[in-house]
């Protein structure tokens, strides 16, 4: 018997399978994609900056979103509505913004495109990015007295809005955390802490004269009420005494509560026969 006849005696025919070479290639991929471990979601916003203001057209705002990126694959992601003009869009990576001054190779690829009414960035790299914007939105109202905007839902995000307005205005950003209002150069500057939100609106008025009257109108009445409120003093008194050889010694505590007023100094009157230590 030759050596090939007793080697296919050896093997069992049943244990045997036939594929196809293409079979046999889709089975090794689905193996190796099986392998790799799947993110949750292929990318995610953790921070954005804005600085903005409104001009006689438009509103003009600068920002600058802290962009992750999971997936190895080719990733979509939502800007701005497509009324809204993107002027200009930089893209770098963490590297890049710690050592801007070397030639880092680039390791990512993007194009940005419209599709259903939306600005679309396409990037493909895992890694963490900057994506800076320089954006023109139109007003919400024909007043030109506020803008609304859908954004990037990040984590939380920090904004800046400048009214080219000197009188007294108020600003109102919804949503916001925290609201700080200042004039500068004749302008009133807004800083304000936006929590996660898919939509971005400011609102700017002015206060008119009778609104300012009705303000001061309350403060004076608040301020005539706590007068006529009755004022209340009461005392708690504690007294302990002991007895000596011919004397008799006395101890006072006295605690006072005053409600509606308050007082700098007391007189207490004392018997004139008692001595003080």
């Amino acid at each position: 018997m030759s050596e090939k006849q007793q080697l296919s005696s050896t093997v069992n025919n049943e244990d045997q399978v036939k594929i196809s070479l293409a079979s046999y290639l889709n089975l090794v991929k689905e193996i190796s994609e099986g392998n790799k471990s799947v993110p949750p979601e292929p990318f995610s916003f953790s921070y954005f900056s804005a600085v903005g203001e409104a001009f006689s057209m438009c509103c003009e705002l600068c920002f600058d979103f802290k962009l992750l990126v999971f997936s190895d694959e080719w990733v979509q992601i939502t800007l701005f509505p497509s009324t809204i003009v993107i002027s200009d869009i930089k893209i770098t990576t963490k590297e890049e913004e710690q050592q801007p001054q070397q030639n880092n190779s680039q390791t990512f690829q993007s194009c940005l495109s419209i599709s259903s009414n939306f600005h679309i960035l396409s990037i493909k790299g895992i890694g963490e990015y900057s994506i800076k914007c320089e954006i023109k939105a139109p007003f919400e109202n024909s007043r030109r007295n506020s803008l609304l905007m859908s954004i990037p839902n990040c984590s939380h995000g920090r904004l800046l809005f400048t009214v080219p307005i000197e009188k007294d205005i108020e600003i109102t950003t919804i949503p916001s955390l925290s609201r700080n209002t200042k004039i500068e150069n004749k302008k009133t500057i807004l800083n304000t802490t936006i929590p996660p939100t898919k939509s971005l609106h400011i609102q700017w008025t002015e206060i008119s004269k009778s609104e300012q009257e009705e303000e001061k109108n309350k403060e004076k009445k608040l301020d005539i009420v706590k007068q006529n409120e009755e004022q209340v003093v009461t005392c708690d008194q504690e007294t302990s005494y002991s007895v000596g050889e011919g004397i008799l010694i006395v101890k006072s505590i006295f605690s006072y509560e005053f409600l509606h007023t308050s007082k700098s100094n007391f007189a207490i009157t004392v018997d004139k026969r008692l001595r003080l230590l």
